[in-house]
C-alpha cells in the first residue's frame, strides 16, 4: 500500500450504497447505515437514464431527471431510515449518476476509491432474470472493491438444526453464575430467542431525521 492510499484510508472508509428507490434497495441502505462509523464517508448513489429515442429528446429528459432526482433520493433515504429507526453515524452524501446503472456505479466506486460497495437485489428468477439480468451480479463480478449484496433478514421459511448447540466456556460460566443449567452465553442465546427483523417500510412517513441531508 502506497503512502497516498494509506493517508486516504486513515481518513475513514468510503462506503458506496447503490439504490434504485425501490424496497429492493432498502436492505442495502440499512446495511450501509449500520456499518458506517464516525469519520467514514457514506455515499448513497442513484442512477437515472433517459429512455427517449433521439439525442435531443434524450438530453432534455435526462436533464429533467437529474433536476428532480435529488429530492426523490433524499426522501427515499430518509423514509428508509425512519421506517427502521436507524440513523448513520456520519452525514450521508447523496449523488445522482447518469447513464447505465452498472457502468455509472462502477465508475463511481473507482472515482472515490470506495472501500466497499453495497447494493440490493430483486431476486429475479426464470424468464424475468433472463430478460432483465442482474445488476448486482455484474457489480460483484466487475467491481474493484468488495461488494455486499444486501437482502432482507428473514428466517420464517428456514428450520433450525436438530443438532445440539455446544456449550462453550462462556456458556458454562453463565450457567455456573446463574445456577441455571439451561442458560446460554450472549452469543448462543441468540439461537434460542426470537429477535426483531426489519420487514419493509410500512411505517414510512414524514419524520424529523437526526441529520441534515444536503440538497
Amino acid at each position: 500500500m502506497d503512502q497516498e492510499t494509506q493517508k486516504r484510508d486513515d481518513l475513514g472508509q468510503v462506503i458506496v450504497v447503490a439504490v434504485d428507490l425501490t424496497e429492493a434497495s432498502d436492505p442495502a441502505v440499512l446495511a450501509g447505515v449500520r456499518i458506517t462509523r464516525p469519520g467514514d464517508t457514506l455515499l448513497v448513489v442513484h442512477t437515472v437514464q433517459s429512455t427517449r429515442v433521439g439525442e435531443e429528446r434524450r438530453l432534455v429528459e435526462e436533464d429533467k431527471l437529474v433536476e428532480e432526482d435529488p429530492a426523490a433520493l433524499r426522501d427515499y433515504f430518509r423514509a428508509v431510515c425512519v421506517g427502521a429507526g436507524d440513523w448513520p453515524a456520519s452525514e450521508p452524501q447523496l449523488r445522482t449518476l447518469t447513464g447505465s446503472p452498472v457502468e455509472a456505479i462502477l465508475q463511481c466506486t473507482v472515482d472515490v476509491e470506495a472501500h466497499v460497495l453495497i447494493c440490493g437485489t430483486h431476486a429475479r428468477h426464470g424468464l424475468d432474470r433472463l430478460l432483465h439480468g442482474s445488476v448486482a451480479e455484474v457489480l460483484v463480478r466487475e467491481a474493484h472493491c468488495p461488494v455486499l449484496v444486501a437482502k432482507p433478514r428473514s428466517y420464517a421459511s428456514a428450520q433450525k438444526s436438530e443438532q445440539p448447540v455446544p456449550v462453550c466456556d462462556d456458556c458454562a460460566t453463565v450457567r455456573q453464575e446463574k445456577a441455571d443449567p439451561t442458560a446460554w452465553c450472549e452469543v448462543h442465546a441468540r439461537e434460542h430467542f426470537a429477535t426483531h427483523t426489519y420487514s419493509g417500510s410500512e411505517s414510512r412517513g414524514s419524520h424529523p431525521a437526526s441529520f441534515n441531508i444536503p440538497t
